[in-house]
């Protein structure tokens, strides 16, 4: 993952990037450093504690892409995750030639079972938004814990070979000019 890495930080030369073996979950990560840094994302080879929206926990062993953004910013509250969740599942369709499509608010499905999921947390002073954190969990070649292997799914199972850092790149590549365009 490391030459992919290098690539995006050259890319994205005002971001700091983090590569970390394991943490308890990636928006908490990026959320305890923005304030020391304006833009921020953090890759994480498996997540302990990663979590969806109403803190459903979400199962982020090692073989996925687990990664968030953050920036400091000053935006008027309005409804930000659907353009980006359906950006995604766009840019994975054109990449794939296979249809990934949004199940609202977050949810990507392909096949009819989810296959990632983005938590968008926000930071509201009186009406404007002053942090956007937005976390991304994508099933690549990752096991599938059991209790959920009836509504979810993986690439790997879903016929499509890929590596987990070329996800990563396509990710970020689609998610920091996201969340560039929120920055004051």
């Amino acid at each position: 993952m490391t030459a992919s890495f290098e690539k995006l930080q050259k890319l994205f030369a005002d971001w700091e990037f983090r590569l970390l073996e394991e943490v308890s979950s990636t928006n908490d990560v990026v959320d305890e450093m923005l304030g020391d840094s304006q833009k921020v994302c953090v890759v994480a080879k498996k997540q302990i504690s990663g979590r969806g929206t109403k803190g459903n926990f979400w199962f982020s062993d090692e073989g996925g892409a687990w990664l968030s953004c953050g920036i400091i910013c000053e935006r008027t509250a309005t409804d930000l995750v659907s353009p980006y969740v359906k950006k995604i599942a766009e840019i994975l369709s054109n990449k794939f030639e296979k249809e990934f499509y949004v199940k609202p608010p977050n949810d990507i499905l392909i096949s009819g079972k989810k296959i990632a999921g983005i938590l968008m947390e926000t930071q509201i002073q009186s009406d404007k938004i002053r942090r956007i954190i937005l976390g991304i969990g994508l099933n690549v070649v990752n096991p599938l814990n059991p209790t959920i292997k009836d509504i979810a799914t993986n690439l790997q199972t879903e016929g499509i070979e890929v590596k987990v850092d070329e996800i990563v790149e396509l990710l970020l590549s689609a998610t920091i000019p996201f969340l560039e365009t929120m920055s004051y």
